[in-house]
């Protein structure tokens, strides 16, 4: 029999969940935590240390990481070209995005795209 959680680890789950549902309904914008604050009327290290609770990771570094396999699935199954990809993401501009793209994984997203290419 599984031992029940007690009620703050249930809502720290509750918020991460609410907090990343709420990103991933929003990729095309840079989300702020002043935003998150505003939305889910929590401080910003109540926010912070649920999610690293939740998900094993930082916001800032799920939500690149999260954005990143987005953005390489588009790469993989469409022709969009990597600025528009970048924008539908959030990104002002095609070099940000990929040097994220870059350190997620480890190339850019046109070497990316070549080397998914039959």
């Amino acid at each position: 029999m599984k031992p029940k959680q007690p009620k703050v680890a249930r809502a720290h789950e509750q918020l991460a969940a609410a907090v990343r549902d709420y990103l991933d309904q929003h990729p095309e914008r840079r989300i702020t935590l002043a935003e998150l604050e505003t939305v889910f009327h929590v401080s910003g290290t109540m926010i912070k240390s649920a999610y690293r609770d939740a998900f094993g990771a930082s916001l800032y570094a799920d939500t690149k990481r999260r954005k990143m396999l987005a953005a390489a699935d588009t790469l993989r199954h469409t022709s969009r070209t990597v600025l528009e990809i970048a924008c539908s993401l959030g990104y002002d501009n095609a070099s940000k995005f990929a040097a994220a793209f870059r350190s997620i994984y480890g190339v850019s997203p046109t070497e990316y795209r070549s080397s998914v290419e039959c």
